[in-house]
């Protein structure tokens, strides 16, 4: 994980309860792979992806060099941040990674 690539993520919050959006460049120079936009719920505060986190692959809309999706987050013991990877068909490239902050949850 990158902080230039963290810096990259644009993560919004939408007026209904636990709603958000995130946006990210589709492709970013020197990887050649589009963005997979993730949701990790993770108790571990360093925020990696660790085996035994839960995530689930969030279905975003590429426009304009951009890719996009709007999501809800659940109440659990675990946090949930946004990781976004450019680098999930190179195989042993593992500095596409970027990721958010814990996402706050009402």
């Amino acid at each position: 994980m990158r902080p230039e690539l963290n810096a990259l993520i644009k993560l919004e919050k939408m007026e209904q309860k636990n709603k958000y959006r995130v946006t990210a460049p589709t492709h970013i120079e020197k990887l050649p792979d589009s963005a997979v936009i993730y949701l990790v719920y993770s108790t571990d505060e360093s925020q990696g992806l660790h085996v035994d986190d839960e995530y689930m692959e969030l279905k975003s809309s590429d426009i304009g060099g951009k890719t996009s999706v709007d999501f809800y987050v659940a109440k659990m013991v675990a946090k949930p941040f946004i990781l976004v990877d450019w680098s999930t068909e190179t195989s042993g490239v593992c500095n596409g990674i970027g990721i958010t902050r814990f996402i706050e949850v009402e």
